[in-house]
Protein backbone atom coordinates (compact mmCIF):
# COMPACT_ATOMS: atom_id res chain seq x y z
CA UNK A 1 0.00 0.00 0.00
CA UNK A 2 1.20 3.49 -0.79
CA UNK A 3 2.12 5.50 2.29
CA UNK A 4 1.90 9.31 1.91
CA UNK A 5 4.35 10.08 4.71
CA UNK A 6 7.04 7.92 3.08
CA UNK A 7 6.46 9.77 -0.20
CA UNK A 8 6.84 13.16 1.52
CA UNK A 9 9.93 11.96 3.39
CA UNK A 10 11.48 10.82 0.10
CA UNK A 11 10.69 14.16 -1.52
CA UNK A 12 12.28 16.15 1.31
CA UNK A 13 15.29 13.83 1.35
CA UNK A 14 15.87 14.37 -2.39
CA UNK A 15 15.22 18.12 -2.01
CA UNK A 16 17.76 18.30 0.83
CA UNK A 17 20.38 16.47 -1.22
CA UNK A 18 19.89 18.85 -4.16
CA UNK A 19 20.18 21.90 -1.86
CA UNK A 20 23.30 20.44 -0.24
CA UNK A 21 24.93 19.76 -3.60
CA UNK A 22 24.09 23.26 -4.86
CA UNK A 23 25.51 24.75 -1.66
CA UNK A 24 28.80 22.96 -2.38
CA UNK A 25 29.25 25.40 -5.28
CA UNK A 26 29.68 28.24 -2.77
CA UNK A 27 33.22 27.17 -1.83
CA UNK A 28 34.88 27.31 -5.25
CA UNK A 29 32.74 30.28 -6.30
CA UNK A 30 33.89 32.42 -3.37
CA UNK A 31 37.50 31.20 -3.07
CA UNK A 32 39.11 34.12 -4.93
CA UNK A 33 37.14 36.71 -2.95
CA UNK A 34 37.97 34.96 0.33
CA UNK A 35 41.66 34.87 -0.56
CA UNK A 36 41.60 38.58 -1.41
CA UNK A 37 39.70 39.32 1.82
CA UNK A 38 42.38 37.67 3.98
CA UNK A 39 45.51 38.51 1.99
CA UNK A 40 44.50 41.92 0.68
CA UNK A 41 45.04 45.32 2.22
CA UNK A 42 42.28 47.76 3.08
CA UNK A 43 42.85 50.58 0.59
CA UNK A 44 40.95 53.24 -1.29
CA UNK A 45 40.13 52.61 -4.95
CA UNK A 46 39.23 55.06 -7.68
CA UNK A 47 36.35 53.87 -9.89
CA UNK A 48 37.28 54.31 -13.55
CA UNK A 49 34.16 53.05 -15.28
CA UNK A 50 30.98 51.07 -14.69
CA UNK A 51 29.05 49.30 -17.41
CA UNK A 52 26.12 46.91 -17.66
CA UNK A 53 27.03 43.29 -18.30
CA UNK A 54 23.98 41.53 -19.73
CA UNK A 55 25.23 38.10 -18.66
CA UNK A 56 23.70 36.19 -21.57
CA UNK A 57 20.17 35.08 -22.41
CA UNK A 58 19.18 33.52 -19.10
CA UNK A 59 20.96 35.90 -16.72
CA UNK A 60 19.49 39.17 -15.60
CA UNK A 61 22.95 40.77 -15.74
CA UNK A 62 24.77 43.10 -13.39
CA UNK A 63 26.84 46.26 -13.25
CA UNK A 64 30.60 45.74 -13.50
CA UNK A 65 32.95 48.47 -12.28
CA UNK A 66 36.67 48.75 -12.92
CA UNK A 67 39.14 50.93 -11.12
CA UNK A 68 42.63 51.53 -9.83
CA UNK A 69 44.17 51.37 -6.38
CA UNK A 70 47.53 51.84 -4.70
CA UNK A 71 48.75 49.40 -2.05
CA UNK A 72 50.60 50.54 1.05
CA UNK A 73 53.95 49.45 -0.43
CA UNK A 74 53.33 51.72 -3.43
CA UNK A 75 52.39 48.97 -5.89
CA UNK A 76 49.60 50.00 -8.23
CA UNK A 77 46.75 47.71 -9.12
CA UNK A 78 43.88 47.91 -11.54
CA UNK A 79 41.00 45.73 -12.65
CA UNK A 80 37.46 44.72 -11.78
CA UNK A 81 36.19 45.93 -8.42
CA UNK A 82 34.09 42.93 -7.33
CA UNK A 83 31.11 43.87 -5.20
CA UNK A 84 31.00 47.48 -6.40
CA UNK A 85 27.92 48.15 -8.51
CA UNK A 86 27.69 51.93 -8.64
CA UNK A 87 29.83 54.69 -10.02
CA UNK A 88 29.32 57.13 -7.15
CA UNK A 89 31.02 57.73 -4.85
CA UNK A 90 34.01 57.66 -7.16
CA UNK A 91 36.32 56.72 -4.27
CA UNK A 92 35.50 53.42 -2.46
CA UNK A 93 37.15 51.31 0.22
CA UNK A 94 38.21 47.86 -0.98
CA UNK A 95 40.37 44.97 0.10
CA UNK A 96 42.96 44.53 -2.60
CA UNK A 97 46.04 42.66 -3.73
CA UNK A 98 48.13 43.69 -6.74
CA UNK A 99 45.71 41.93 -9.13
CA UNK A 100 42.31 41.70 -7.39
CA UNK A 101 39.99 43.94 -5.38
CA UNK A 102 36.70 43.30 -3.61
CA UNK A 103 34.31 45.63 -1.83
CA UNK A 104 35.09 45.93 1.86
CA UNK A 105 31.60 45.22 3.13
CA UNK A 106 32.16 42.71 5.88
CA UNK A 107 33.16 39.07 6.00
CA UNK A 108 30.58 37.83 3.46
CA UNK A 109 33.14 36.14 1.23
CA UNK A 110 34.73 34.08 4.05
CA UNK A 111 31.28 33.22 5.43
CA UNK A 112 30.11 32.00 2.01
CA UNK A 113 33.31 29.99 1.57
CA UNK A 114 32.88 28.42 5.02
CA UNK A 115 29.29 27.41 4.27
CA UNK A 116 30.47 25.83 1.00
CA UNK A 117 33.24 23.88 2.73
CA UNK A 118 30.82 22.64 5.39
CA UNK A 119 28.42 21.54 2.65
CA UNK A 120 31.24 19.61 0.93
CA UNK A 121 32.14 17.90 4.23
CA UNK A 122 28.48 17.01 4.85
CA UNK A 123 28.12 15.67 1.30
CA UNK A 124 31.18 13.43 1.65
CA UNK A 125 30.00 12.23 5.07
CA UNK A 126 26.54 11.39 3.73
CA UNK A 127 28.01 9.62 0.68
CA UNK A 128 30.30 7.47 2.86
CA UNK A 129 27.43 6.69 5.20
CA UNK A 130 25.17 5.74 2.27
CA UNK A 131 27.88 3.53 0.70
CA UNK A 132 28.58 1.74 3.99
CA UNK A 133 24.89 1.08 4.54
CA UNK A 134 24.52 -0.13 0.96
CA UNK A 135 27.52 -2.46 1.22
CA UNK A 136 26.39 -4.00 4.51
CA UNK A 137 22.87 -4.47 3.11
CA UNK A 138 24.31 -6.23 0.04
CA UNK A 139 26.43 -8.51 2.22
CA UNK A 140 23.40 -9.53 4.29
CA UNK A 141 21.33 -10.27 1.16
CA UNK A 142 23.97 -12.56 -0.39
CA UNK A 143 23.29 -16.26 -0.07
CA UNK A 144 25.67 -18.17 2.19
CA UNK A 145 27.76 -20.79 0.35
Amino acid sequence: MFNGSEHRRGFWRRFGIVVLLLTCIAAPASYASTKTYFLGEKVSAQISECHWNSGGRKSRGSTVCTGTWVLKNGAKGSGVLRGIEQRYPAQVTVRATAKHAIADNGPWAPATFTVGVLAIIATVWLAVRWLRRRLTRDEVDLPVR
